[in-house]
């Protein structure tokens, strides 16, 4: 390589150096602008006071939901009844139940 061929070189190098340099500096001063926003954030929140919030409850509401919910258990429960009745019934004829098997219920 010739003298001139490698100064070029480095001084390419020099100016890619001296912009990565600049940009660092710049999202340096923007991550120190963003702390200071967050900063600022924590204090105006730290401040800030809530006063209870009484909610009014709509009576009419929560009674359907409720009675919604009832019919859904009393359902479920009356599955769960004919579900234990039908595993007695499949217990009591075990031994006449062929796997694979179709046939008349």
């Amino acid at each position: 390589m010739e003298d001139k061929e490698l100064y070029e070189i480095l001084m390419s190098m020099d100016s890619k150096l001296n912009h990565m340099e600049d940009t660092f500096m710049d999202y340096r001063d923007i991550l120190i602008k963003i702390v200071n926003q967050g900063n600022t954030v924590v204090k105006f929140l730290s401040n800030f006071e809530l006063d209870s919030v009484d909610t009014v409850v709509d009576s009419e509401m929560v009674s359907g939901k409720l009675k919604d919910v009832a019919e859904i258990i009393n359902d479920y429960s009356l599955r769960f009844e004919e579900l234990q009745e039908f595993e007695k019934e499949l217990e009591k004829h075990k031994d006449e139940i062929t796997t694979g098997q179709i046939g008349e219920s």
